[in-house]
C-alpha cells in the first residue's frame, strides 16, 4: 500500500488534544539524528518518519510532540536556535503531509536537556536529535457540563451523498474538538451552552458556520458542504468594508481568520479572492472606474491579511469584479446591498 494512502488515513485519525492529559496514552515514537550543525531532515530520517506514520494508521491520535536537542559543543544560545530549527524542519515535514498544525506541539531544548553524556563522541551524536512521540486518544469521551448536543448528517452539496468516515474539526474556541462521521455521514458533538456559533471543517470542503439558538440543549443539523474543488466558490458577504474604502471593519477579521484556517487545513489549494461592490440599477461599471478599482483593492486587502497570517502569497490571487456579478442588481434592500458587497473564495488549483 502506498505511503500516501497511509498518510491519508492518519489524517482521518488525528484528533485535537483538547482534553486532559490523562485521556492520552503513549502510542509510538521515533528519534531522528543530524550532523553536528545541521537542521535538515535527511532522506534516511524522513523515511523513519514515514514508517512511524504508517504504523499508526486508523488510530485516533490525540497529540504529536516534537522534542529537539543538540550536543553541548558551541555557544548555548546558538544551540537553542539550532534545536528550534530542527523542530521546525520536522514540523514542516508533517505539515507537508497534510497533518493539521493544531495537533502538533514542539519543545526546543537546545543543550539544556541532554539525552546522553556529552563527554563522548557517541553521547554527542545521540544528543543531536529530534524525538517524535505520538499519543493516542483514549476511548473515554469528554463530558461537558451544561452542554448542547449537536448531531446531524454531513452531505456533499453537489451529490447529496453523505460525507462518510471523515474527521470533522469543530471550532467554537481557538482550538478544535474532533468528531468522526460514520458511514452515513452522521456525527455527534457536545459544546458548552454558552457557545453562540460553531464552525465545521472537513478536509477538501469549504467550512460551514452554524449559529446556535438560545435555550436549546439539542441541535439537529442536515449540513451540506461545498466541495473545495477547482471552480467552486464560497461567498462571504460578512466581510465588510468602510463605505467607498478598501478598509475592512473589525468584525470581518474573524471571517478572514476562518479562511486562513481553511487554507492551512488544505495546504495544496490555490484560491482566487474575488472582490465585489454594490452599484445597483445600472449597467456594468468600467474596468477603469473607481468602483471597479475598489473591488480590486478590497480583494487585495483580504489577500494581504491572509498572507500576514501565514498563507504563502503564491497561493492567493486577487481579482476584482466590480458590480458585474451582483446577487441583487435591481432595487436591493439595505441587507441585500450588504450581500452585494461580498468577497468570494474560488478554488483555482
Amino acid at each position: 500500500m502506498k505511503l500516501k494512502y497511509f498518510l491519508f488515513f492518519l489524517l482521518l485519525g488525528l484528533s485535537y488534544f483538547g482534553r486532559a492529559q490523562e485521556n492520552l496514552q503513549f502510542l509510538s515514537k521515533e528519534t531522528l539524528f543530524y550532523t553536528p550543525t545541521s537542521a535538515i531532515v535527511s532522506p534516511t530520517e524522513a523515511n523513519k518518519l514515514n514508517v512511524l506514520i504508517s504504523t499508526v494508521v486508523d488510530k485516533k491520535i490525540g497529540k504529536i510532540i516534537i522534542q529537539s536537542h543538540t550536543d553541548s559543543v558551541g555557544d548555548r544560545k546558538e544551540n537553542q536556535l539550532l534545536s528550534e530549527k530542527r523542530s521546525k524542519a520536522v514540523l514542516d515535514y508533517l505539515l507537508s503531509k497534510g497533518i493539521a498544525k493544531e495537533l502538533i506541539y514542539t519543545e526546543n531544548n537546545g543543550e539544556a536537556k541532554p539525552l546522553s553524556d556529552n563527554g563522548s563522541d557517541e553521547g554527542r551524536r545521540n544528543n543531536r536529535c529530534t524525538v517524535v512521540e505520538i499519543y493516542e486518544l483514549k476511548k473515554e469521551e469528554l463530558i461537558i457540563p451544561n452542554s448542547i448536543k449537536i448531531s446531524g448528517t454531513l452531505k456533499d452539496e453537489e451529490t447529496n451523498l453523505p460525507i462518510a468516515d471523515s474527521m470533522v474539526l469543530v471550532f467554537y474556541k481557538e482550538n478544535p474538538d474532533t468528531v468522526y462521521t460514520d458511514k452515513k455521514g452522521y456525527f455527534e458533538v457536545n459544546v458548552p451552552d454558552t457557545v453562540k456559533a460553531v464552525d465545521f471543517f472537513v478536509k477538501d470542503y469549504f467550512f460551514s458556520t452554524v449559529e446556535l439558538l438560545k435555550d436549546k440543549n439539542k441541535v439537529k443539523l442536515d449540513l451540506p458542504l461545498t466541495k473545495a474543488k477547482i471552480g467552486n466558490r464560497a461567498n462571504f458577504d460578512n466581510i465588510n468594508f468602510i463605505g467607498g474604502e478598501p478598509i475592512m471593519i473589525s468584525g470581518s477579521y474573524k471571517i478572514c481568520d476562518k479562511i486562513v484556517r481553511f487554507l492551512k487545513y488544505n495546504p495544496d489549494r490555490v484560491v482566487e479572492i474575488g472582490g465585489h461592490v454594490n452599484v445597483p440599477n445600472s449597467g456594468r461599471v468600467s474596468p477603469n472606474s473607481d468602483d471597479y478599482l475598489l473591488s480590486i483593492k478590497r480583494a487585495n486587502r483580504v489577500c494581504i491579511y491572509l498572507a500576514e497570517k501565514g498563507i504563502k502569497a503564491e497561493r492567493l490571487v486577487a481579482k476584482g469584479y466590480g458590480n458585474w456579478h451582483m446577487l441583487y442588481p435591481i432595487n436591493p434592500t439595505a441587507e441585500q446591498q450588504m450581500k452585494n458587497r461580498r468577497v468570494e473564495v474560488k478554488i483555482i488549483k
